[in-house]
């Protein structure tokens, strides 16, 4: 099921709801969520999510498998989380695996990140890039498949 969830929303549909998300790190339920435009999310009740969250207009979410982001992240506009994939061998087949993003964590406009990554805490991915593999470095990660490109 996909869920098209706009601003003026957001707050209410995901308080009434808690089996479709769940929030860490706090405990009042929805406090400090920003929505900056309208954003898709499929299997909501497999997103958790900690203080902070940002979320910008044309997100994409996909979440096939859990999806867990830590405190502080800014998911920029047009940007997607992506749990699900088709298997290579067999097109006809989809996996999915888990995607885990840590504490101040900034996901640039346009930005991909792909089934079976984590982001370690203090990342910034930016605008454009795709991440393919686990960043375990604080830092700077840029470009198709995402490199370094300045450790902090």
């Amino acid at each position: 099921m996909s869920l098209l969830y706009y601003c003026f929303k957001i707050k209410r549909k995901l308080a009434l709801s808690m089996a479709k998300s769940q929030l860490i790190g706090s405990p009042s339920y929805c406090s400090d969520l920003e929505v900056h435009g309208s954003f898709e999310i499929i299997h909501p009740e497999n997103f958790i999510y900690g203080n902070g969250l940002s979320i910008n207009g044309g997100v994409y979410i996909n979440a096939g498998a859990p999806i867990t982001l830590g405190i502080n992240v800014s998911l920029s506009a047009q940007s997607m989380l992506i749990t699900k994939g088709l298997e290579f061998n067999d097109m006809k087949n989809h996996y999915a695996k888990p995607i885990t993003i840590g504490d101040n964590v900034q996901l640039g406009a346009g930005s991909i990140i792909l089934p079976g990554v984590s982001i370690t805490d203090n990342v910034i991915v930016a605008a454009g890039s795709v991440v393919t593999k686990s960043i375990n470095q604080s830092g700077v990660f840029a470009g198709v498949p995402s490199r370094l490109v300045r450790g902090f």
